[in-house]
């Protein structure tokens, strides 16, 4: 800034120092930004305030789940030793790696209790969410577990052939809550899925989709045993209120 300001009209002459101190007391940081998606939805603000209703007054004749797919997770195979922690030294991890292929995880969070649902495939196509719809169906039986109420992103899958032939097939087992468009942050399972990244894939290693699907259902095991909790989720912006 200072060398622009020096070639302007005015020719002013500011030293680097003086144009960080500026900064400081302005509490201005340019060289960072954050990115951001702006939502074209129409309606955004009902969509959104039907969705924190949900969360607020679960439906009464079913079970709340928040549903959505982690594709193209990446099975890489570290390569050479690690150096695990000691004192005064974090850990190390070679980085070169090979690549073995992705896999594709659905996963539904239970919004009232923090229980996950979780089921790998390789591919996340409408093929796949009926198969995981099977799944949820046979886990979470019509007697116990009523209506399953899945508020999911409005991928093309959700209304593929192939559902639109499941739900018929199941009439009123399943009611879609859809997400206004760019708005996956209204979703909860992604909430956990910042924590499976964190605690599971983060530094791992793993040398076949077998290998690596094995890994995160013992996770999910785990992680249903050990953690499950809802949340009390909260977003800055408009309150979360009904």
């Amino acid at each position: 800034m200072a060398d622009e300001l020096s070639r302007t009209d005015f020719g002013a002459s500011i030293s680097h120092s003086t144009i960080v101190r500026i900064w400081h007391e302005r509490d201005l940081k340019p060289w960072r930004w954050l990115s951001w998606l702006h939502s074209p939805d129409p309606e955004l603000i009902s969509k959104s305030r039907a969705i924190c209703r949900l969360y607020l007054h679960p439906p009464t004749d079913g079970t709340l789940l928040c549903l959505d797919e982690k594709p193209g997770i990446q099975i890489l195979e570290r390569l050479g030793l690690d150096q695990p922690v000691w004192p005064g030294r974090v850990a190390r991890q070679e980085f070169e790696y090979r690549r073995h292929g992705t896999l594709d995880l659905f996963a539904a969070f239970q919004v009232q209790t923090g229980w996950v649902y979780g089921r790998c495939y390789q591919h996340h196509r409408a093929v796949e969410l009926v198969e995981f719809l099977d799944y949820l169906d046979r886990v979470l039986p019509v007697s116990e577990c009523g209506v399953l109420h899945l508020i999911s992103d409005n991928l093309k899958t959700r209304t593929a052939p192939e559902t639109l032939k499941w739900m018929t097939e199941h009439p009123g087992r399943v009611v879609w809550h859809f997400l206004p468009t760019h708005a996956s942050w209204l979703n909860q399972v992604e909430l956990w899925f910042s924590v499976f990244s964190r605690k599971s894939l983060k530094g791992g290693s793993w040398r076949s989709y077998a290998e690596l699907q094995s890994h995160i259902l013992t996770f999910i095991r785990t992680y249903n045993r050990r953690w499950a909790h809802p949340y009390h989720w909260t977003y800055k912006g408009l309150p979360l209120t009904a």
